[in-house]
């Protein structure tokens, strides 16, 4: 029974091979004899040539020399529809389940086929409710395949595995490096490829040859006077525990733009305090909390001896300098 046709009360159907037998089927067009062909033995249908028994269900067979091969259109003229390509896993899924995935293959100098790169999806959490998607992203190098980047519920990861692989970001003049991540050398670089001596390193490439700077930017407009607005702070550990050793704090002065300096240091585990301050005005304080001391001394430079001592090494000036230390009185001499 090769092809059956009934109709029954205004409807009916259309039956090619009704016994299920190993009956291939297949439409000729004028270019192509297998236009479209459907493998009886395998199970499997073939577009534009016989399909390969590789093929579970579906293969579009093409010379790829008119593109697209292969187009989903529509001609609804509407704003909400549009073509739509869908991967679906019909099936109670688990964490951790694959839920797609598309390869693209080819063959090498062996005729081997390979899954040069992939964009592969699966379930990271099934729970209602809470649902979460993983998509992951490999490419092929070196004789076998890396994910190079992978998004999960709340994290865009490069690099997940620890590969011998660099993420580079350039900006729109050639050559330009705007940030490079150096997996061999476990290094950073902005505006440069860093080198192996350094963990971070910034180079100005907006204008070569001008000075890096590195900002640190705060938009508060209110900003209440001697308040933190940015801060360097050396962080280290030992045996009982790690914290900030040392920080250079940029404080606010309470007036336009203008700032402060604070240098901190900390003993081992204690907490830190201020051992010079440079004020808005450029006066030094050493040994003294913030500016606690200038005002009533007038001086561009003032050490507090009740926190701290003055050293100072005995030396013979014969030039013109800004502040000596004199050698037989012990007092400090300075010429404007």
């Amino acid at each position: 029974d090769f092809f059956r046709m009934q109709s029954v009360s205004g409807s009916g159907y259309v039956v090619f091979n009704e016994e299920g037998q190993n009956l291939d089927f297949r439409i000729e067009t004028s270019g192509n004899e297998n236009m479209l062909k459907i493998d009886g033995g395998n199970d499997v249908v073939g577009i534009g040539g016989a399909p390969s028994s590789a093929v579970e269900s579906l293969e579009v067979i093409g010379t790829g020399s008119v593109n697209p091969m292969v187009r989903l259109r529509s001609t609804e003229s509407g704003a909400s529809a549009s073509p739509h390509f869908s991967l679906y896993r019909n099936r109670t899924g688990a964490n951790n389940d694959d839920a797609g995935s598309i390869d693209f293959e080819w063959d090498n100098a062996a005729d081997e086929r390979i899954t040069g790169a992939s964009i592969y999806s699966e379930i990271q959490t099934a729970t209602d409710g809470s649902e979460s998607n993983r998509l992951r992203f490999y490419n092929y190098f070196n004789g076998s395949s890396k994910e190079w980047m992978r998004v999960t519920n709340n994290t865009v990861e490069f690099n997940a595995f620890s590969e011998n692989i660099n993420v580079k970001m350039e900006g729109d003049s050639t050559g330009h490096v705007n940030f490079y991540s150096y997996a061999a050398q476990d290094n950073v670089g902005i505006g440069t490829i860093p080198d192996s001596s350094v963990q971070l390193e910034v180079s100005n490439q907006i204008s070569p040859g001008s000075a890096s700077i590195v900002r640190l930017s705060n938009s508060n407009t209110s900003m209440p006077s001697d308040t933190k607005y940015g801060a360097i702070e050396f962080y280290n550990a030992d045996g009982s525990g790690a914290g900030v050793g040392a920080e250079i704090r940029a404080l606010s002065n309470g007036s336009g733009r203008g700032g402060q300096l604070d240098f901190l240091v900390s003993s081992s585990g204690g907490a830190q305090t201020s051992k010079m301050f440079i004020d808005e005005s450029g006066v030094v304080t050493i040994g003294a909390t913030a500016s606690s001391i200038h005002s009533s001394t007038g001086a561009q430079l003032q050490v507090d001896l009740s926190a701290s001592f003055l050293y100072y090494t005995p030396a013979i000036h014969t030039a013109n300098y800004d502040l000596t230390v004199a050698d037989c009185h012990n007092t400090l001499h300075y010429s404007k």
